[in-house]
């Protein structure tokens, strides 16, 4: 047994003893010399700024919005599209909301007008229209069928009673049947509150008309959860206008905005550059956008961190118009991922780099893609009312590529 510790000892101090400085390999197995000289680099932005669109698709949004905040105002559409039939007796009906939580430092009760809608809308292009923009500012007063209260707490469920009459109506009609429109009454909460909406992954919590066929009874003889809805956004006030004067640098949902950034050291790089990785750092600036105070007001802790990146192929001097790689923004090849990490938005992970460096700047190295800025938005611009502010002065583009001399490949 000695014998053998003692000629394990030997190996080992044999082993010690051993010469491991690393030795050049042969010209063949060089993957230096293979591919060139590998470059790590980060580039500045040469241009950056944000452009708004009020008029953003929300028909698809998973909450619904409703309220008044910083010059933020919301309402909504909302139509059952099946009701009990005009041979079902009914005696009372009212419909049921789910409240997910609010976004203000509002801490009072909330009253919200309904208002009967006359006019036929579609989910997809309600946000889009101007007249429902109008309806939100100054509905006609002949269409109110009532006022609720909602309560100060931050989630609960509410039931609003309809007009039986009403409901009547558009059971023996159903063409009459366009559903109502729920607004902020002309007082100022300070806050929007946000509902569930019908597109959500929880049909518990989904908006429901339900209905009694017998009074006095506390049991519900049917609910009703097909139907339609869609957020209306507004905004009234100098914000945006301010932020784009003194150069400040968003991303907003609900009235979108869209961070655009430019580098102008991509066409500088060398046309046998191969690209391994590529990022964009934005870093996150925490401060208020109108006051510079430490918190940020405008942004909601409810809406998720997630945004997407893409490249803007074409574009006029001040971006008025501009054309995106590709219509499809969920394409793996078009639509790049970015996450927060230690307070700089950036690709999320480093495969979405790989890709990111590989499927585009790559592309734009060898002329395939033509690239004027790049386009960061939240990916759900509208689910909800948030604004994410950026550090200008801080905007990089990361990229580690081998660049390839005379002998390479």
């Amino acid at each position: 047994m000695k014998k053998g510790i003692i000629a394990l000892l030997l190996l080992l101090a044999l082993w010690a003893c051993q010469d491991l400085n690393p030795v050049q390999p042969s010209k063949e197995l060089d993957l230096n010399h293979l591919y060139g000289t590998y470059i790590d680099t980060v580039f500045n932005a040469t241009q950056e700024t944000f452009k708004t669109d009020d008029r953003v698709n929300s028909g698809s949004g998973l909450r619904l919005n409703v309220g008044r905040y910083q010059g933020f105002e919301s309402g909504f559409l909302l139509k059952f599209v099946t009701l009990p039939t005009a041979e079902t007796h009914l005696d009372s009906a009212y419909i049921e909301l789910t409240s997910l939580g609010k976004f203000g430092s509002g801490a009072d009760s909330m009253t919200i007008a309904v208002y009967r809608v006359q006019e036929d809308w579609e989910e997809q292009k309600a946000n889009t229209q101007d007249e429902w923009h109008v309806y939100l500012k100054q509905p006609p007063e002949a269409d109110r069928v009532g006022s609720y209260t909602f309560p100060a707490a931050d989630t609960l469920t509410m039931r609003f009673p309809l007009d039986s009459a009403l409901v009547n109506e558009w059971r023996r009609d159903p063409d009459s049947n366009k559903g109502l429109f729920f607004k902020p009454e002309n007082t100022n909460p300070n806050y929007i509150r946000e509902i569930e909406a019908l597109e959500t992954g929880v049909p518990a919590n989904w908006p429901k008309f339900c209905y009694f066929t017998k009074p006095d009874t506390e049991v519900i003889k049917d609910s009703i959860q097909t139907g339609l809805d869609v957020s209306i956004f507004n905004y009234e006030g100098d914000l945006f206008s301010k932020a784009q004067q003194q150069k400040k640098l968003l991303v907003a949902s609900g009235i979108a905005a869209r961070t655009f950034v430019r580098f102008a050291a991509l066409d500088s790089l060398p046309k046998t550059a191969i690209i391994q990785e590529a990022d964009v750092l934005l870093p996150i600036d925490d401060r208020d956008i109108l006051t510079n105070d430490p918190d940020n007001r405008l942004d909601n802790p409810e809406h998720p961190d997630q945004f997407i990146l893409r490249n803007v192929s074409k574009a006029d001097s001040d971006l008025t118009t501009y054309t995106i790689d590709s219509s499809f923004a969920s394409s793996a090849n078009f639509s790049f991922p970015l996450e927060i990490q230690n307070g700089v938005l950036r690709l999320n992970g480093e495969g979405e780099r790989n890709k990111f460096g590989l499927n585009l700047v790559q592309n734009i190295i060898n002329g395939h893609t033509e690239s004027v800025w790049f386009y960061i938005q939240y990916r759900e611009e509208d689910r909800d009312v948030s604004i994410k502010r950026f550090n200008p002065k801080g905007i990089r583009l990361h990229l580690r590529y081998f660049k390839v001399d005379n002998n390479g490949l």
